[in-house]
């Protein structure tokens, strides 16, 4: 199990890490507002994807205030499998998620793409 911040989803040397470690499942808090809701589902699905691995994406609800104004952070915590692919996902309310993590679909999706023994047959240095 790997955890990063949300801001370090956008980053290749992270996910480079995460590869080398096979980690299952990256946890991925974040407090995100500014109806960035489709980028962020967007970015997961791909690094989730790209890694094979699952990520589960827990976002801030609510509202916030201070002198620049109102802040709005609109939830939509999700699951993602290592296809890249939405499995579950909460609205803007206080909810709970569960979900599983299978050992065999990552065993399956890191075989069938095969993008671990790419990257390290092509060379990719850090």
């Amino acid at each position: 199990i790997a955890i990063i911040g949300g801001f370090e989803l956008h980053f290749d040397a992270y996910w480079q890490k995460i590869k080398e470690k096979k980690a299952d499942l990256v946890l991925l808090p974040t407090v995100s507002t500014f109806e960035s809701k489709a980028r962020w589902r967007e970015i997961a699905k791909t690094r989730a994807f790209l890694a094979n691995t699952y990520i589960l994406r827990a976002n801030r609800i609510g509202e916030f205030e201070s002198k620049e104004g109102k802040w709005n952070f609109y939830g939509d915590s999700f699951f993602v499998s290592p296809y890249g692919e939405v499995e579950s996902h909460l609205g803007k309310s206080e909810e709970i998620l569960i979900a599983e993590v299978s050992k065999s679909e990552l065993t399956a999706a890191r075989k069938s793409w095969g993008f671990g023994k790419i990257s390290s047959n092509i060379g990719i240095i850090e």
